[in-house]
C-alpha cells in the first residue's frame, strides 16, 4: 500500500514537541491562479476555499500562515518588458486579499515580493501569538521559480518554520515552491494539506492519457477502479 503522507496536523505535532516558544510561520504552497474580471474581482473562488481547511487548522494551532502561490504566466515581468506595469498589476497576488480575510475572519496581510529583506522584515512583524496570514506576491514574477533556483529555494526556505503543500494542481512540478523547500527542511517539519490529502485520498486509481494538454470534451475517460 501507498506510505501515508505527513499532514498539517502531523507536522503541527511536531513543532508543538520542540523547544521553541511563540507562534510558528508556516509557509503554505497554495494554488490561487483564480480568474478575475477586468476589475480584479474574483469570479471563481473555488480554490481559494479550498485551501481555508489548511489555513484555518494552521491559524487556530497559535501558528502563522505564509502563503505563496503562482497566478497566469508572467512571462513580460519576468523578463523584464513590462515597462507600463500592467501585466505585474493584472497578476498580482494583491487581489486575492478580499476574499481571503472575508473567508479566513483573520489578519491578512501581504508583502510584494518572494524572498529578500521586504519579506523577512515581514515575516518578522507577524504576531509571536499567531492568528496572521501574509501572503507573498506571484512567485512566477521571478524566473527562479519555475527552474527552481537553489537561491530562490534557499531564500523561502529561510523564512518557514515548516512547509505545507496544499496545492494539488501543481504538486508535479519541479518549481522551487514545490520541490526545492521542502528539500531544505527537515523532513518532519514537511507535510501535505488537506486538500491534497483528500485529493489523495481519490487516488486508488490510474488512467494514462497522451499529449500535452488533455481537454475532457474531447478525450473519453476510462476508469479502472482497485
Amino acid at each position: 500500500g501507498q506510505t501515508r503522507k505527513r499532514n498539517v496536523n502531523d507536522v503541527l505535532e511536531t513543532l508543538k514537541n520542540d523547544d521553541t516558544e511563540g507562534a510558528r510561520n508556516i509557509l503554505v504552497r497554495v494554488d490561487f491562479n483564480v480568474p478575475m474580471d477586468a476589475d480584479f474581482k474574483i469570479t471563481d473562488d473555488s480554490r481559494i476555499r479550498g485551501a481555508i481547511p489548511t489555513i484555518d487548522t494552521i491559524l487556530k494551532s497559535g501558528n502563522n500562515a505564509i502563503l505563496m502561490s503562482h497566478m497566469g504566466r508572467p512571462k513580460k515581468v519576468q523578463s523584464g518588458e513590462d515597462a507600463d506595469g500592467s501585466q505585474r498589476k493584472a497578476l498580482s497576488l494583491i487581489h486575492v486579499l478580499p476574499r481571503l480575510t472575508e473567508l479566513t475572519k483573520a489578519d491578512v496581510r501581504f508583502v510584494d515580493d518572494c524572498i529578500g529583506d521586504k519579506v523577512a522584515a515581514a515575516v518578522a512583524e507577524l504576531p509571536k501569538t499567531g492568528g496572521s496570514v501574509l501572503v507573498l506576491e506571484n512567485l512566477r514574477f521571478r524566473k527562479d521559480e519555475e527552474s527552481n533556483a537553489d537561491s530562490f529555494a534557499s531564500g523561502l526556505a529561510s523564512i518557514a518554520d515548516a512547509y505545507i503543500n496544499d496545492a494539488f494542481g501543481t504538486a508535479h512540478r519541479a518549481h522551487a515552491s514545490v520541490s526545492g523547500v521542502p528539500a531544505l527542511l527537515p523532513k518532519e517539519k514537511c507535510g501535505v494539506g488537506c486538500l491534497v490529502a483528500s485529493e489523495v485520498a481519490y487516488l486508488d486509481f490510474s488512467g494514462l492519457a497522451e499529449g500535452e494538454k488533455v481537454a475532457a470534451s474531447k478525450y473519453s475517460v476510462i476508469w479502472y477502479g482497485t
